[in-house]
């Protein structure tokens, strides 16, 4: 999925695969909502550009009315906003999220999750967070004991 981050062009192709499977999990919800915002990234009309951002964003609030304390899902949210242009409207949840995922990034149970997935989370949250530099460290301690 992280592979989106270096070629949006995959995003079509990995929806459709999402959108296949019945009865999706809330991260599911999620990583479809990703997939928009790679479509909106890539779509050249203005129009369309908006319309998959806006669903993005519906899909996210899904996801997270169905599984408010996964830290997954709400990074995705976070990454998804904080790269948003402002002007459309869609980063009222960065400060929530920042919070949330600060506050219970270092508790989460991280079994099962890639390592290079918990690194490239952890990095962008240092990367485009507005933390503390005690909240930056927090991060980089839980780093560098995971690696």
């Amino acid at each position: 999925m992280f592979a989106l981050n270096q070629n949006s062009m995959m995003a079509p192709e990995l929806l459709a695969k999402l959108e296949k499977m019945e009865n999706p999990s809330s991260l599911v919800i999620a990583y479809r909502a990703v997939c928009e915002a790679h479509l909106a990234k890539i779509a050249s009309n203005p129009i369309k550009k908006f319309y998959y951002i806006h669903k993005a964003n519906q899909q996210l609030a899904f996801a997270i009315e169905l599984g408010k304390n996964n830290v997954e899902i709400r990074f995705l949210r976070f990454a998804i906003q904080v790269q948003s242009p402002g002007i459309l409207g869609f980063q009222k949840n960065i400060k929530e999220d920042e919070r949330f995922l600060i506050d219970n990034f270092t508790s989460y149970n991280w079994n099962g999750i890639d390592r290079m997935v918990i690194k490239y989370i952890c990095n962008f949250m240092i990367d485009f967070g507005t933390y503390t530099q005690y909240e930056k460290d927090r991060l980089n301690n839980f780093l560098n004991e995971i690696i």
